[in-house]
């Protein structure tokens, strides 16, 4: 009986209809492709379905002799997002979803390289759901070592990003959001030689802006206030005045934020300027505090109760950035 029980069981299991193409499987019409561990959902005709998949299995095939070393697979995160896989060999697949997790549209072709761009020569466009978004870039620019890929008409954004200016001035902690600005590289373990055109071919350098740094040269006396920044649900902060040795000459202004180094507490403190001198500045640091006014910030959730963990000491020489990608991002 029991040996029964098991026998057909088994079939069960092997015999079980689903797709399963290489390492991609399609599973009640969740999509695991290697870039998220939950999958996308994939409402579509079984047709589009596999056209997609077959597409993205070749290319990933192709990826492990591929003669481009930006060939890759990007995956851009958020709420609305996308993901692209490409190599000059077997061509690009570009897809769009939303709500985090549905696929809404993908696009396919091929591939050429010139010494600045890489060119996506659009075959096919096809949609899943409509309305949204559906649109391919067709220039795309490796950046940082092709740890990013980036839309040409985005590469200016990408400057600011990268120098921690603009929109992108304080992020990742002024940001409310579990959200990339621009598609990164899935697989990160390759290196390459930093070169002249490391950040950005040189063709596009001159949207690169240059970071500013310094550090502390003084430390006055911390104390608790409403919160100075209008980006967080937080009401109050630990504020501790500080004097940095950089200012107005070194582009220095009022209200410009800068991430703190070394970085363990930097998603959950900031440094704000309060007054630009000429060669020094005033500013203050902003932590969190937990339920007891007490500066701490949330390291980690146990069964749903927050973990909190105290900062490392505020003390002079502790250097300051608005670079974002050397810190938190490489």
């Amino acid at each position: 009986m029991h040996l029964k029980f098991f026998f057909f069981a088994f079939l069960a299991l092997v015999f079980t209809p689903q797709i399963c193409l290489g390492q991609n499987i399609l599973l009640d019409e969740r999509w695991f492709n290697g870039v998220r561990e939950s999958g996308w959902i994939i409402d579509a005709s079984e047709k589009d379905k596999q056209k997609l998949i077959k597409l993205w299995e070749e290319i990933e095939v192709s990826l492990k002799t591929t003669s481009n070393p930006y060939a890759r697979t990007y995956h851009k995160e958020g709420h609305r997002g996308y993901f692209l896989r490409w190599s000059l060999e077997k061509g690009f697949v570009f897809v769009t979803y939303y709500d985090g997790r549905i696929i809404e549209y993908f696009s396919y072709g091929k591939v050429s390289v010139t010494d600045s761009e890489v060119v996506f020569d659009i075959e096919e466009e096809i949609v899943f759901i409509t309305p949204g978004n559906h649109q391919t870039p067709k220039i795309w620019i490796p950046a940082y070592q092709g740890q990013y890929f980036i839309p040409k008409e985005r590469i200016q954004s990408f400057g600011d990003f990268y120098g921690g200016f603009g929109d992108f001035n304080g992020f990742p902690r002024r940001w409310a959001c579990d959200c990339d600005p621009f598609a990164k590289r899935v697989n990160k373990n390759t290196d390459y030689e930093k070169t002249k055109d490391f950040v950005v071919p040189v063709k596009y350098q001159k949207f690169i802006k240059d970071p500013i740094s310094g550090e502390i040269i003084a430390v006055g006396k911390s104390y608790i206030s409403k919160h100075p920044l209008p980006i967080t649900l937080e009401e109050k902060a630990s504020i501790t005045p500080v004097k940095i040795n950089i200012g107005t000459k070194n582009n220095v202004k009022k209200g410009l934020l800068f991430l703190i180094e070394p970085d363990f507490n930097s998603f959950r403190q900031i440094l704000k300027i309060t007054k630009a001198g000429r060669q020094t500045s005033e500013a203050i640091i902003i932590r969190e505090v937990d339920a007891n006014g007490k500066e701490a910030y949330i390291s980690e959730w146990d069964d749903n109760k927050p973990i909190y963990k105290a900062y490392e000491p505020i003390q002079v020489g502790i250097r300051i950035t608005t670079n974002v990608i050397d810190h938190f991002l490489d």
